[in-house]
């Protein structure tokens, strides 16, 4: 009896998914909006992160919290917000965000 079925069905569902998005094209990849947080390198300036900020406004993106102490943000993103923010040159990680626990 295989112990570890559902982790591997979750994952090939996953893959599925994703195979199915990239093929489907953009009206998808529009629609689509997951919770990411957005992290710029160090020393980036405010006015720099507030452009970005507005820029993703303005097309559609909901920022959820700014960080004072990182510099940063997180946000409801569609995967072409992710993709148009991972070639910009101050962005240092985009990730999607979502639930830790510890065991």
């Amino acid at each position: 009896r295989d112990l570890h079925y559902p982790l591997r069905r979750q994952r090939q569902m996953c893959i599925r998914d994703r195979y199915q998005r990239r093929v489907r094209g953009s009206t998808l990849k529009q629609n689509a909006m997951s919770r990411y947080i957005v992290m710029f390198k160090a020393g980036t300036s405010s006015e720099t992160i507030e452009n970005v900020i507005r820029d993703l406004q303005q097309h559609g993106a909901k920022i959820e919290n700014r960080y004072t102490i990182i510099p940063g943000f997180s946000a409801v993103l569609s995967e072409a917000h992710v993709n148009n923010l991972s070639s910009h040159p101050e962005i240092e990680s985009i990730e999607e965000d979502g639930t830790v626990t510890a065991s």
